[in-house]
């Protein structure tokens, strides 16, 4: 797959959301391979990509895992983007990780809803 930055923003953005909703699944071995494809895409898009067209890209993607991760989710969601979290710590940069580190701090101090 090889993208052509400015011809292929509509389509990064539609692939990599496409790709995070599929993480919510309850099959644990069908989430980790979801998980996989979701950062073999990521990686692709980095070296592809130029540094700001991707972490413009990043940007847009990191919120879609935070809204996995909400208490109102599913259980089979929040793990798969923690799944996800975890494996793109590799690719991210710094401020991604700041946000990762961010929306796992809040996901851990938020009160428990009933």
């Amino acid at each position: 797959m090889q993208f052509q930055p400015n011809q292929d923003r509509e389509h990064v953005e539609t692939l990599l959301a496409s790709l995070v909703l599929r993480l919510d699944v309850n099959d644990a071995a069908t989430r980790r391979t979801r998980v996989s494809e979701l950062y073999a895409a990521v990686a692709l898009l980095s070296r592809q990509l130029s540094a700001e067209r991707f972490a413009k890209a990043l940007g847009q993607l990191t919120p879609q895992l935070y809204n996995l991760l909400q208490r109102g989710s599913s259980e089979s969601a929040q793990l798969g983007a923690l799944l996800a979290i975890e494996r793109l710590i590799d690719v991210s940069n710094e401020d991604q990780f700041i946000r990762f580190v961010n929306y796992l701090s809040n996901l851990k101090q938020a009160p428990e809803r009933c």
